[in-house]
Parts: structure tokens; C-alpha cells; sequence
């Protein structure tokens, strides 16, 4: 493919915020933080339950103690699969007062794929990162990221780009990085 695919962005404070949400839930700890709770409550249990078996059944059988402790776990487990996509209140505030206070963020970018790599320019400045720094790519209902790094990712919000457009990056990256990248088709 030698044709290159070129839009102007415009990123918003809700494009960094979500964008970060995702690379943050990436994270192993992130990730599987659900699961590590439940294994301090289970460890905490069965402690309890071999050091005093007679106390924890007596504890324990009764109905209201099963549901004082249950209501809080389902609430957690709710509360956390309900907050586990969608960026916290104040990871948006301050991406917000991040974008106010720096004009480079506010900026219209020009953002070019080939077959060289992704190039990225403002009035600022730009650059150019080739395919081989890239370590994976991913693509989400909303963005293309492409990791440096396993923390750190260029994005790039896909409402810009045309189904065409969107068909020709993934097909760019996946002739680039083969084996690295996750793209939705």
C-alpha cells in the first residue's frame, strides 16, 4: 500500500481520559485487582476458619451476618465492573485542566499513516515513529493505539477517519507488526 492516509485531529479532554483509562487497565494489578480482594477474603476466611472452627460456624450460620457480609461484596463487584471502563471524575478533571492550561494539547494535529510509520504534526513541532518502535497495537470501539512501550501509547481517535481509512490502518499495521496488534474487524 503506498497510499498515505492523512486527518487533522482534534483532540478533546474526554479522547485523553479514555485513552488513559484503557493503557491504565492494561496493568496486571489493574487488571486483576477484583481477583486479589477476593483472595484476602477467602484467605481471611479460611484463617479465621482454622484457627476457630466452632466460633466460625457459629459466626457464620447466621442469616444475618451472611448478608452483612454479602450485600457489601456484591456492591464492589458491581461498583467495579460498572467503573472499570469508564474514566473516574477526577482523572477527568485534571485532564481537563491539563488541556486548558497547554496550548500544544489543544492544537489541531495532522496525523499521517505509510508504510514507514505514524506522523504526527502541529504548529509545534512533529515527528515521526516508525513501525519496528511500535511493541503491540490495539483498537477499541473508539481509538488505535500503538504502544511504545507497555505503558505509554500514541492514539488516535478513529471518528476521524472514514470505514475505508479505518480498514486501510489496519491493514498498514497488520502488514508492519505482524504478531503485535489486536485490531477489532
Amino acid at each position: 500500500m503506498s497510499e498515505k492516509i492523512e486527518v487533522e485531529i482534534e483532540y478533546t479532554p474526554e479522547d485523553y481520559a479514555r485513552s488513559l483509562k484503557y493503557i491504565t487497565n492494561r496493568q496486571f494489578l489493574v487488571k486483576y485487582s477484583l481477583l486479589f480482594i477476593y483472595a484476602i477474603f477467602g484467605c481471611i476466611f479460611l484463617f479465621s476458619y482454622l484457627t476457630d472452627p466452632a466460633a466460625f460456624k457459629i459466626i457464620f450460620s447466621s442469616p444475618l451476618t451472611l448478608v452483612t457480609l454479602l450485600i457489601p461484596i456484591l456492591v464492589f463487584t458491581g461498583w467495579w465492573f460498572y467503573a472499570k471502563d469508564k474514566p473516574g471524575y477526577l482523572l477527568k478533571r485534571n485532564i481537563k485542566n491539563q488541556f486548558k492550561s497547554s496550548p500544544a494539547l489543544r492544537e489541531p494535529k495532522i496525523i499521517s499513516f505509510d508504510e514507514e510509520g505514524i506522523y504526527g504534526t502541529s504548529q509545534f513541532g512533529g515527528g515521526l515513529t516508525k513501525w519496528t518502535a511500535f511493541i503491540e497495537a490495539a483498537e477499541t470501539a473508539d481509538d488505535f493505539l500503538f504502544f511504545t512501550s507497555n505503558k505509554v501509547a500514541q492514539f488516535v481517535p478513529k471518528r476521524f477517519f472514514t470505514s475505508e481509512q479505518i480498514n486501510q490502518i489496519r491493514t498498514l499495521a497488520a502488514g508492519n507488526m505482524e504478531g503485535k496488534i489486536n485490531l477489532l474487524q
